[in-house]
């Protein structure tokens, strides 16, 4: 007479399939922590650039005097996070002569109009106005006009910023970015805005 085999243990079933559910919880538990990671680890992104600019000049004098107002754009690129400014700080830089290597002045500019004090929303772009009144050499203003190129300017901007996800936030970091040279003396809007690199 044939022996029939037992049946299988349904504990010892009820085991393998807990091992198996174990197993696919780690791995989606992983797949959560390293999505969490690379999220943290890369940030908004911000993109900043001179949009228009406005100048009164008064050629009088020993050392003419300039008033230069700029409206930088900061660019919120990202598609999930907004930004958070903890400070701004923008600085007009004029060099040595026709080279870019040397620093002749640096001039603190007045923030008229800051950033969103709460938070910038996901791809918005958030308007800052500046101003400050410098001093030019001579022979690079005569009558109002430039008669060579003796003053070049550019912009220096510094600020703390925090991104925003939801409930969370990133830790404070600090931008800091250089605009590429501009005419003190043109007036208007940019058809096409200086970009601020870092």
């Amino acid at each position: 007479m044939a022996k029939v085999a037992p049946p299988k243990s349904p504990g010892k079933w009820w085991s393998t399939k807990r091992y198996i559910l174990a197993g696919l919880a780690v791995v989606l538990a992983v797949v959560a922590v390293v999505s969490v990671f690379s999220i943290v680890l890369s940030p908004g992104e911000i993109h900043f650039s001179i949009i228009s600019q406005a100048s009164n000049s008064d050629p009088d004098g020993r050392h003419p005097l300039i008033e230069l107002n700029l409206t930088l754009a900061a660019n919120n690129t990202s598609h999930r996070t907004g930004v958070r400014y903890r400070s701004f700080l923008v600085y007009y830089l004029q060099y040595a002569a026709s080279s870019t290597e040397k620093v002749k002045y640096s001039t603190p500019a007045k923030v008229i109009r800051a950033p969103p004090i709460s938070q910038q929303p996901p791809l918005s772009t958030a308007e800052v106005e500046v101003s400050a009144s410098l001093s030019m050499d001579e022979p690079a203003m005569s009558g109002g006009r430039r008669s060579n190129n003796n003053n070049i300017i550019s912009v220096l901007l510094v600020s703390v910023v925090q991104f925003k996800a939801g409930p969370a936030y990133w830790l404070p970091y600090q931008v800091r970015v250089q605009c590429n040279p501009i005419d003190s003396l043109f007036s208007g809007s940019l058809a096409t805005p200086i970009n601020c690199t870092s």
